[in-house]
C-alpha cells in the first residue's frame, strides 16, 4: 500500500490517507489501499478501536480526486463511487469504534456514515485549540444503546 499506511499500536489501529501533496484526495489507487487497510482491520479482532487520519496539515480527505474524475465516462464515475461507498459501508460496519482525526479541510463524507441503524449517543465532538482541529465522529460502536 502506497497511498494508505496502517499502523497498530496495541489495541489500536491507525489508517492514515497519505496523498498530502493532492490533499488526500481519493483516486482509485487510493480506494484500493483503503480497502485492503480496513479489511486487514476487519479481520483482526484483536484491535479495539480504529482511527482514521490524513497526512499532513492541509486536509483530512479532499474528496473525490477531480485529476482522475475528468477523465471517467459516466459509467465509471458511478462505478468508482459505488466502490467507495462500498468501502465507507465496510468502515461503518466494523467491529470496533472508529474515530476520524480531521486535520484541515474534510470533504469527503458518506451519508451512510450516521444511518438509522446507527445510535450516535454524543453525536461527534469537535475540538479546535489553536492551530488544531480534532474531530471524533462514532460511526459505529458494538456498545450501541437499544433505541426507543
Amino acid at each position: 500500500m502506497e497511498n494508505v499506511i496502517l499502523e497498530k499500536n496495541g489495541h489500536v489501529s491507525k489508517i492514515t490517507i497519505n496523498r498530502p501533496k493532492a490533499l488526500n484526495a481519493l483516486s482509485t489507487d487510493v480506494l484500493k489501499d483503503l480497502e485492503e487497510a480496513v479489511n486487514t482491520v476487519k479481520n483482526d479482532d484483536d484491535t479495539y478501536c480504529l482511527i482514521i487520519t490524513g497526512a499532513g496539515d492541509k486536509s483530512f480527505v479532499a474528496g473525490a480526486d477531480i485529476a482522475e474524475m475528468k477523465d471517467k465516462t459516466v459509467e465509471e464515475a458511478a462505478e468508482y463511487g459505488a466502490y467507495g461507498n462500498k468501502i465507507f459501508r465496510e468502515i461503518e460496519t466494523l467491529h470496533c469504534p472508529v474515530i476520524a482525526a480531521v486535520n484541515g479541510f474534510a470533504i469527503w463524507c458518506s451519508p451512510s456514515i450516521v444511518s438509522r441503524q446507527t445510535f450516535v449517543p454524543a453525536g461527534y465532538l469537535f475540538l479546535n485549540i489553536s492551530n488544531f482541529s480534532l474531530l471524533i465522529v462514532c460511526i459505529h460502536s458494538p456498545f450501541q444503546q437499544e433505541k426507543l
